[in-house]
Parts: structure tokens; sequence; C-alpha cells
């Protein structure tokens, strides 16, 4: 004979169904956390975009800035187009954009001055429909490094 117990004094607790709503939020919040600290120690200063896009301001003129970025081409054995030529399309002034090429990816150098000593760099580089942050760090990081040696 099974007894029958009256709604009004049998009590859900919150159990597994509310262990497993903290859990997610908990590791939620740690996942943001650990990809911040992840990508902050990984770029090393560099700010970049989940586009693969990367971004670096310098304390330096533009053309200090533009000068150590080319040092840093040659460096990488990547050779800027001619200032006429473009592979990407866009409406920025030729005089801040420098564009190269290297195996099957598009590079694009852009150069925007923020104050009179500082200049941001924005590197953006593709491969296809891909986009190669690697790359685009890499750029930034030989940039920084001619300019250290000036």
């Amino acid at each position: 004979m099974a007894r029958h117990v009256p709604n009004s004094t049998h009590r859900k607790s919150p159990g597994l169904a509310g262990a497993l709503a903290l859990s997610c939020s908990l590791l939620a919040g740690c996942q943001a956390m650990a990809l911040s600290a992840l990508g902050a120690g990984a770029t090393s200063g560099i700010e970049r975009t989940l586009n693969g896009v990367g971004y670096k301001t310098f304390t330096a003129t533009e053309p200090q800035v533009k000068s150590a970025a080319l040092r840093a081409l040659s460096r990488m054995g990547i050779r800027p187009l001619p200032a006429g030529q473009s592979h990407a399309s866009g409406n920025k002034a030729d005089s801040n954009v420098v564009r190269a090429s290297a195996a099957d990816r598009d590079i694009e150098l852009e150069f925007e001055t923020l104050a009179s000593n500082t200049t941001r760099l924005r590197v953006k580089v593709r491969s296809g429909l891909f986009y190669d942050a690697a790359t685009a760090i890499e750029i930034l990081r030989q940039t920084e490094r001619m300019l250290q040696q000036t």
C-alpha cells in the first residue's frame, strides 16, 4: 500500500538543476577570464581583435613608425607593393597605408597619427577568406624591435 504525501508538505530542493546552473555560470566567467589572461600574455602588449587584425600604439612619429615597419617587412622577406598597385579595396589615403604581399597573403599596414609623437599601427593579413593573426602580430613585434634599435 503506497502512502500519499500531500503537495503542501512536499518541498523541492534546488538539487541538480540549481547546481548545474551555478556551475555553468561560474565556468563561463572563468573561461572569459582565462581567455583574457591568455590573450594578454600571448600578445605581449599588442591588442588584437577576434577577427585577426593586429593593433599597436607606438610612442613615435608616423614617419618613424612607417620606416620601422618597412625595415621589419624587409627583415621578414616581405616586399611592399608599389604605391599604385593595390590588392585590397578601400578608400584609405595611400600615404597612410602600405600594402604588401607574401606567399598567398595580402598584407595591409595602416598608420594613424594620434598625437605629434604617438602613432597607431593596424596590421591586417588575409589569406583567402581568413585572417592570419600570427603574421600580423609578428609584423607588429618586428616593427617594435626596429623602433628600439633606432
